[in-house]
């Protein structure tokens, strides 16, 4: 998928974004460098999202997911963060135990979990909340389907 259709993807599904980061996309070379930085390389739908947008709220921004218990759960995010924030984040998630194949993508409001995305070959490129307690529950196979889950609810 490319840059314009992502664009026009999210918009058919009546999202809307909101740059948070100082720039409006990574370069290729700026995500080269990341993943080098990073050691691997990233799923292609999540290099897609970073080109167009890199760190943005996506409004609105309420997803349903099954959990292990196959109970609906329901979470908001708070902001899919930036290249920057990622490679941060990782220097701290890369050591821990339970959560070393999940790279944070995003964190959600409140509480202390974030959004990681698969990074080894069996997950690569599935979504999945991680709990504060570094429990993790996969809620989506790819990064578009994750997008398309995110839906306007009533509060």
């Amino acid at each position: 998928m490319n840059i314009r259709s992502l664009k026009q993807y999210i918009h058919s599904l009546g999202l809307k974004a909101d740059n948070i980061a100082p720039s409006q996309g990574v370069s290729d070379k700026t995500l080269v460098d990341s993943q080098q930085m990073l050691g691997f390389e990233l799923p292609t739908q999540y290099c897609t999202f970073l080109k167009e947008y890199n760190g943005i709220h996506l409004f609105p921004n309420h997803f349903s997911f099954r959990n292990t218990d196959n109970h609906i759960g329901k979470e908001n995010i708070s902001y899919f963060i930036s290249i920057e924030e990622v490679l941060e984040s990782w220097k701290h998630i890369k050591t821990c135990l339970f959560t070393k194949h999940l790279l944070p993508i995003a964190f959600t409001l409140g509480g202390g979990k974030y959004i990681g995305i698969g990074i080894v070959e069996e997950n690569k490129g599935c979504i999945y909340l991680v709990e504060s307690d570094f429990s993790y529950t996969m809620i989506a196979h790819s990064f578009l389907e994750f997008v398309s889950k995110i839906i306007y609810e009533e509060t």
